[in-house]
């Protein structure tokens, strides 16, 4: 027993450890990620403000003064607006690339939470579940809101709340019941009969058998 005791508590530490190196490394990759992402979304201003510079200027009056300077001019907008369009691609693929890992660590994030829960909980099923859900609701929380709980305590505490709630509301029940019951009354011994107590006078007094078989 001792054995086996050691290999769970062994293998929960090796699954903890797991996790935690799991978690970080997500975590790294998001950092990069939105770093990246960041980066694009700078370089993409900067050439959108470029753009609107050159197209702040009055080309014909400029051909009119310094024709090469507006034939330079021109081709550095069309290349400025082949820039922008590749730039509008980067920004699109690391913001996809930042919502998939976001995704992926979430999905993780919530079978680690099951995981998790199945060891706090081993009776918990979907049922129970809808249940839980189902009466979070009445304290405002919404479908969206309750689909992001990654943490399997905060499902604990739901189905503690849960259970004080059904409580509650059997109380008044259960108080009317016992109201409604009826009272049960105790059998009281007879009073001794007058006679018989006449008897056990005489027998006091004369100690004769003939009063001893009255009195019985």
């Amino acid at each position: 027993v001792s054995q086996s005791r050691y290999s769970r508590k062994t293998q929960s530490i090796a699954d903890m450890r797991r996790q935690a190196e799991e978690t970080a490394k997500a975590t790294q990759m998001q950092a990069e990620s939105v770093a990246v992402s960041a980066t694009k979304v700078v370089e993409l201003r900067e050439v959108m403000r470029q753009i609107e510079q050159i197209e702040a200027i009055d080309f014909n009056a400029l051909a009119d003064t310094d024709p090469q300077q507006a034939i330079r001019l021109q081709a550095a907008h069309t290349r400025l607006l082949a820039q922008k369009e590749a730039k509008q691609r980067e920004v699109y693929e690391t913001q996809q690339q930042a919502r998939a890992l976001t995704a992926h660590e979430r999905q993780r994030a919530l079978s680690q939470a099951a995981e998790e829960l199945k060891r706090a909980l081993p009776d918990f099923t979907p049922q129970m579940a809808q249940k839980i859900r189902e009466n979070t609701k009445a304290y405002g929380f919404t479908d969206a809101e309750l689909e992001n709980v990654t943490d399997h305590r905060l499902v604990l505490a739901l189905r503690d709340a849960m259970a004080w709630r059904e409580l509650q509301a059997k109380k008044p029940e259960a108080m009317k019941k016992v109201a409604e019951a009826p009272k049960v009354i105790r059998p009281q011994a007879p009073a001794p009969k007058r006679e018989n107590q006449s008897a056990l006078d005489r027998l006091r007094k004369t100690g004769r058998a003939s009063e001893l078989i009255n009195l019985l």
